[in-house]
């Protein structure tokens, strides 16, 4: 058994940060107050890699911690609107998913992506794709 020294959040939550993006984990049974220990929980690493643009599908994740909602191709130019998800917060959630974020890159431009515990596309092995 570990001691939950290095856990971030409420005891019904696990909040790590990766960037701008908050992440929570499952709730957890008991109470954060120095004298309860829990199993020691496997960090969640995320994988970062980049892929040209033109590979980009809805599902992704950028490296910043945005969720890809929409993809567009220009001619040589890849247009994507992505947000920031809260999980934890409803109402921040809503309000991100109302003010997204648009990029635009060349087709052949490389994207730094990564894949998180819920990152739902997982283009990371695509031959073009180049780990970092």
């Amino acid at each position: 058994m570990t001691p939950v020294s290095t856990c971030l959040g409420t005891p019904n939550r696990r909040i790590w940060f990766c960037g701008n993006r908050i992440r929570c984990r499952a709730p957890l049974a008991g109470v954060l107050d120095g004298s309860v220990s829990f199993p020691a929980v496997p960090k969640q690493k995320a994988l970062f890699y980049a892929l040209p643009a033109q590979y980009l599908q809805l599902g992704l994740s950028t490296a910043d911690g945005q969720d890809v909602i929409a993809v567009q191709h220009d001619g040589n130019r890849v247009i994507y609107t992505c947000y920031t998800p809260r999980p934890d917060d409803p109402a921040a959630d809503a309000y991100n998913l109302s003010a997204p974020e648009t990029r635009i890159r060349d087709r052949g431009e490389p994207v730094d992506l990564a894949v998180f515990e819920d990152t739902e596309v997982d283009l990371s092995k695509h031959p073009e794709a180049i780990l970092r």
